[in-house]
């Protein structure tokens, strides 16, 4: 089974939070925030992200975040601008 650490995966959360499509974001959204707690959560489409598949608490270093912090911010924004 291949691993993929949280670093690996922020340019193609970025890529993806970007999206003009809702649940492209909000699936995007909830991969970056198991990256941010070190936890894999289960999404089965019914809204309930309570499902914890694996956790190593072990979460992504901030330095592998802050190079897209330009991309994930104004992408957060824009999504709660649409909510309000």
């Amino acid at each position: 089974m291949r691993n993929i650490t949280g670093h690996n995966l922020i340019p193609l959360i970025c890529e993806k939070i970007e999206s003009q499509w809702p649940s492209g974001q909000l699936d995007a959204l909830c991969l970056f925030n198991d990256c941010l707690h070190g936890q894999l959560q289960r999404s089965d489409g019914d809204n309930d992200i309570n499902h914890v598949l694996f956790s190593d608490r072990n979460p992504i270093d901030i330095r592998h975040i802050s190079p897209y912090l330009g991309v994930i911010i104004p992408t957060l924004i824009q999504i709660v601008s649409g909510c309000l």
